[in-house]
């Protein structure tokens, strides 16, 4: 009985987004295919959980806020961060998305190198 009742047919992805009401033109939708464009750049790499922060600032611009965005991923490969300041909700989250995903190609880099260590001392220690 209570599978049927939790069933869906599409697999979306899990985001919470706090202080929903600071949004204004973006749409939960939008935020999570960005997060999911980032996560596909690593395909090893599950997002098991994505927290998506909004904090209003009382400095203004041409009647603009200044926003705070932070992202927060919990995945198979640990947790990812990015943070970014904008004038409007759609700005600080395209800075934040930026830096996340800088930082989830930095991981996969370093995991790559890794890797390559790795096969590279196995190489040299079979000759």
């Amino acid at each position: 009985m209570l599978r049927a009742l939790s069933y869906t047919e599409q697999d979306q992805l899990d985001v919470q987004v706090t202080n929903v009401a600071l949004l204004e033109t973006l749409s939960r939708e939008t935020i999570r295919e960005e997060i999911g464009d980032v996560a596909a750049k690593y395909q090893q790499m599950q997002i098991r959980h994505a927290h998506v922060r909004f904090h209003e600032h009382k400095e203004q611009l041409r009647g603009t806020p200044l926003m705070q965005c932070q992202i927060r991923l919990r995945t198979n490969r640990g947790q990812i961060a990015g943070s970014g300041e904008g004038y409007g909700a759609k700005q600080a989250f395209r800075v934040a998305i930026d830096k996340l995903e800088r930082r989830v190609l930095e991981i996969k880099g370093i995991q790559a190198d890794k890797e390559y260590r790795g096969q590279l001392l196995r190489k040299l220690g079979e000759l």
